[in-house]
């Protein structure tokens, strides 16, 4: 199923570039399938992110959280998540007993 809210628009690939001081476009294919993956991972705590009306909808917490979450897979695949994505996306857990 397709995402209503288009993954690109809550994490720009221009924002990555500043936030991991890229400054080459070589990556941008790489960068764009570590965003969905960081989506995924992200809604897998937080519940779907078409829950919000629109990608300006979603708290910046969030975005913040995967592009944390896409700089670490982008240096270091097999690190453990930083503990700062978890802080990030905490608020908005949804939890299910």
């Amino acid at each position: 199923m397709a995402d209503v809210i288009d993954t690109l628009e809550i994490v720009t690939i221009p924002s990555l570039h500043d936030a991991l001081n890229i400054t080459i476009d070589g990556d941008d294919l790489k960068l764009e399938r570590l965003v969905e993956t960081a989506r995924d991972f992200i809604e897998g705590y937080v519940g779907p992110l078409d829950d919000f009306e629109t990608a300006d909808a979603v708290p910046a917490a969030i975005a913040q959280a995967m592009r944390l979450y896409v700089g670490h897979l982008y240096d270091e695949d097999a690190a453990p998540v930083p503990e700062g994505v978890f802080a990030l996306i905490g608020p908005y857990r949804k939890w299910e007993f």
